[in-house]
Formats: C-alpha cells, structure tokens, sequence
C-alpha cells in the first residue's frame, strides 16, 4: 500500500512537471524576422528669426494596431530648427516579424497652437524608408 501511495505521488509529479515545462509555440516564429528600417531627417526652410515659439516633435513607427516603436525629442523654437544642410537626422532599424504596412512619421504640438504631424506609409519591400520632413508654421 505504501508503495502504491509513493509511486502514485510520483507520477503526479512528473506529469505536472512535465505540462509546466512544456515550450509554449509562438505563432509569430512562422515568419522570420526581418530588419524594417526609418531614416527621419528634420529641417526647415522658413524658418523665422526671433520666433521664440516652442515646438515639440516625436518621431513614431507604428502598424496598424499600435506603436512599434517612438521617441520624444526635446522641446525647440521655432527660429532654432535647423535648415535642410543642417537637418537633424534619427535612424531607427526594427528587427520584427511584422510584414504590414507600416506608417512612421513626426507628430508635433505647438505651444498655444495645437498639434499636427507628417506621416508616411511604407510596406516590407522598402529597404530603407527616408522620411524628411520640412516643418513649416
């Protein structure tokens, strides 16, 4: 009897261990990743000398669910942004699975105006997605 009661624990045991290990398969690692990359270049050429106006820029890749990836630049005036020689330049590269149109762009707010942004959509094919953006208030 007390062989029966140890063998039985036994083997609960080892079926519970054996389904708590067991390797979840991720329906994504039907794709293999592939390397998704934005080039955002930032400038103006109308820029207006003594505007102090404070405009803040965010540099965004997302699909059609939610935000991939995005970054926050710090606040500038509007007389500071620089000009298209000058352009401030970001490079993102997203290793991913994702192979959906994806749309990567600025999004900006001005103070005491609003907000607005300069979007563009690329698809899996695009090596590299240039984005140049020549802000004008």
């Amino acid at each position: 009897m007390k062989f029966i009661i140890i063998l039985s624990g036994i083997c609960v045991s080892l079926m519970v261990m054996g389904t708590a290990c067991r390797k979840q398969v991720d329906v994504a690692q039907d794709h293999p990743a592939i390397v998704r990359k934005v080039r955002f270049g930032l400038y103006s050429d109308s820029s207006i000398p003594g505007d102090n106006t404070r405009v803040s820029f965010t540099t965004a890749i997302r699909n059609k669910d939610k935000i991939l990836w995005d970054s926050v630049l710090a606040p500038i005036q509007i007389k500071d942004i620089p000009d298209q020689a000058h352009m401030l330049i970001i490079e993102k590269s997203l290793l991913t699975t994702d192979t959906s149109l994806l749309k990567a762009g600025f999004y900006y707010t001005i103070d005491n105006v609003g907000n607005s942004w300069y979007v563009d959509s690329f698809t899996v094919s695009e090596g590299v997605k240039i984005i140049n953006f020549n802000f004008q208030k």
